[in-house]
């Protein structure tokens, strides 16, 4: 028996349980070494993130190192995830850094919207998103829509349940004047979704890099009290492309670096 040999039955074992994709699973748990080079647990978790993804190159499957502070505590240090500016020409700007709970931070993302409903143009920077909740993306999704709108759809492949995403309209911005979406190639997950969804039913112009290419979703799983396992047990599925953007990403419509993707979205409104 070697240093790591509870860790890794556990982690295949969740990987088994878990993973959307048993078949890929099974390769994974045969890819799995001994790591008995790794000293501690940050380094077994630095060097086993790595195999995880060397089959399919799931993003989403990760081994972290070291408990969080509570997620309210960093949700109100991160503002909730949301930042709103105003420039000029009645444009307004919403930077969304993450989708924290919406029982934690929605009421302040309702209201950064609703602070913006006069506004004639509206950008959405998720450039630095690095993804979170679905209720909360859903909360500014129906900021932005005057009829309730199907978003992509999450599809749980052991259980066969699909959860359908679809706006409720809300007082806003509303859905007929002009969005911009703002990409980097580190926009993730949640993020890539708002802008894929936006993007797939015409509703937004998306600019700036490609994305980071991480559809699939799922929970994190305890190890150890230091390491946490996250294991997508779903993906998205657009009603329009009937896919995703796992692995390639989301192409911008206006495709720029993204330093300047801002210069560029306010050119163009």
């Amino acid at each position: 028996m070697t240093r790591w040999s509870a860790e890794l039955a556990t982690i295949s074992s969740l990987l088994l349980k878990h993973y959307a994709f048993p078949e890929v699973a099974s390769r994974i748990v045969a890819s799995l070494g001994d790591f008995s080079e790794c000293l501690d647990e940050q380094a077994f978790a630095e060097a086993v993130t790595p195999v995880l993804r060397s089959v399919n190159g799931d993003k989403h499957l990760t081994l972290d190192f070291g408990k969080l502070e509570p997620m309210s505590v960093r949700a109100a240090r991160d503002g909730h995830g949301v930042t709103v500016s105003r420039l000029p020409d009645r444009v307004a700007l919403v930077e969304i850094r993450r989708f924290w709970p919406a029982s934690i931070s929605g009421a302040f993302v309702t209201a950064a919207m609703s602070a913006v409903a006069d506004a004639s143009t509206l950008i959405l920077d998720l450039r630095r998103n690095v993804g979170g909740e679905p209720d909360t993306l859903l909360l500014v999704a129906s900021c932005l829509f005057d009829r309730p709108t199907a978003l992509s759809s999450l599809y749980f492949p052991s259980s066969g349940v699909t959860e359908r995403l679809v706006t409720s309209p809300v007082p806003g911005f509303g859905g007929a004047k002009p969005v911009f979406v703002l990409t980097s190639a580190s926009t993730f997950s949640g993020g890539e979704a708002l802008a894929y969804d936006l993007q797939q039913c015409g509703r937004a112009t998306v600019v700036g890099e490609t994305t980071a290419g991480g559809a699939n979703f799922g929970d994190y799983h305890a190890v150890t009290d230091q390491l946490d396992l996250s294991v997508p047990d779903g993906y998205p599925v657009n009603p329009i492309s009937g896919t995703n953007w796992e692995g390639v990403g989301v192409r911008p419509d206006i495709p720029v670096p993204a330093a300047d993707a801002l210069k560029v979205a306010t050119s163009q409104s």
